[in-house]
């Protein structure tokens, strides 16, 4: 019985999976991956080139008003991001 190891075509699974461990850009990848980076990164001074800061405050400040606790900031969830422009985001209910 032939050893998959030895064989020409068999690739171990770190090898299968690597194209997918890279950030790739595909049609619109790109700016979420960027947007993901400068939130991680925590630098104020950039937050406004990708986001739509009073926007998302507006949106936060309108759904404490209304008493909604299923929002975005009180679990992570029901809410979506629009892209206003390229590469730059905001948030709507």
């Amino acid at each position: 019985m032939k050893s998959h190891a030895t064989s020409p075509t068999w690739r171990s699974p770190q090898d299968r999976l690597r194209p997918w461990l890279k950030p790739r850009c595909l049609t619109g990848c790109c700016s979420i991956l960027e947007l993901l980076a400068v939130l991680r990164s925590g630098d104020l001074t950039r937050f406004d080139a990708v986001l739509d800061v009073p926007g998302v405050l507006s949106y936060l400040a309108a759904n404490v008003a209304l008493g909604n606790y299923d929002y975005y900031a009180s679990f992570g969830h029901n809410y979506y991001l629009y892209e206003i422009t390229p590469g730059r985001f905001t948030m709507v209910a």
